[in-house]
Parts: structure tokens; sequence; C-alpha cells
């Protein structure tokens, strides 16, 4: 049989070992609350950077799709090399001395790579004296200049001819062109 002082005893050793238990869940909750607090972060950060790689292979699948589209598309390419080429001054002399070109003489030329515009592109200028045979031819080179039968694609920025519309006969004409292309 126990005593009083023994079950005392034992009550207390009872009590303090559930006072030490309560107290390292405490502290043990004090010392793993940032770990788990790190553990919620680093996993809802893993989600966003998921959700964020699927939204980027979905682009880049969508821009793969569009790539294989325009290697397919050869009327697409073409237009692209016509509006977007390179600087080249062979392949620009061999667009302005077409041999559709008949009844042109051209007495003059003066090609200068130009400066980058704000969409990307840049801007050659190319400067042409030349002498039609009539109004008619002139207005044919012009055409062909700026139309989709050219290879490439020229914008007019200034053209002086003296025009005599009683007459059809040789024009002297002085024109300036610019040409987009990728530097």
């Amino acid at each position: 049989m126990q005593t009083n002082l023994q079950n005392m005893d034992d009550n207390k050793k009872q009590i303090i070992a559930i006072i030490l238990l309560c107290l390292s869940i405490i502290i043990g909750f004090f010392f793993t609350i940032d770990q788990g607090y790190s553990y919620i972060e680093h996993k809802d950060s893993l989600e966003l950077a998921q959700k964020d790689t699927i939204a980027q292979k979905w682009a880049l699948d969508k821009l793969q799709t569009m790539k294989d589209n325009i290697e397919k598309d050869t009327t697409l390419q073409n237009e692209i090399s016509r509006y977007g080429g390179d600087f080249r001054e062979d392949a620009i002399l061999d667009s302005i001395f077409s041999p559709n070109n008949t009844g042109i003489s051209i007495a003059n030329i003066s090609l200068s790579k130009g400066e980058k515009t704000a969409n990307g592109l840049s801007l050659a200028n190319i400067s042409l004296s030349f002498k039609a045979q009539d109004i008619y031819t002139l207005n044919t080179f012009l055409n062909y200049l700026t139309s989709g039968k050219n290879s490439k694609s020229y914008v007019i920025k200034n053209l002086s001819f003296p025009l005599d519309t009683t007459k059809n006969e040789a024009v002297s004409a002085s024109i300036e062109l610019g040409m987009y292309y990728f530097e």
C-alpha cells in the first residue's frame, strides 16, 4: 500500500511529466512553425512556376506551329523576303535593272543603308536618275518598282520630272526610293 506521501510524489512526477511534455510540444511548435510557413510558401511558388511553365509551353507550341506554317507557305516566304529582306547591293541592282524595263536608261544610281526605324526594320535610301522614252514607260517602271512583280519592295519617297502633257516624248526623271530591310 502506498502512502499519501508517495501518491503525492507520484502525482507531482506525473504533473511535472505533463508540464514537460506540454513545454516540449510548445517549444517544438515554435521551432518548426517557420519551416511550416516555408514549406507552404515553396509549395505555392512551385504551383505558380508549374502554371507559368504550362503557359510558356503553350506559347512555344503556338510559335512552333506558326514557324512550321511559314516554312511550308512559299508565298508567305516570298512576301517576307520582299518586304523585309536584307540589304544586298547586287539584289537591289538586279531588281532595278530588270529586263522588263525596256525604254528606261538609268544614268545614275546611289545606294545607302539609311537608318533604323522605330518598327525594328532599317530603311535604305536609293536615288536614281534616268530617262524614260515616254510617260507610259515611266509609269510602267514606277509600277514595277512598287508592285508585287518585283523581287524587292520600294517606297517612292520623292519623284521629280518635268511634265508636259501636250507631248508624249522622252522624260528625264530623278527618284528617291526607300527600301525596308532587316539588319
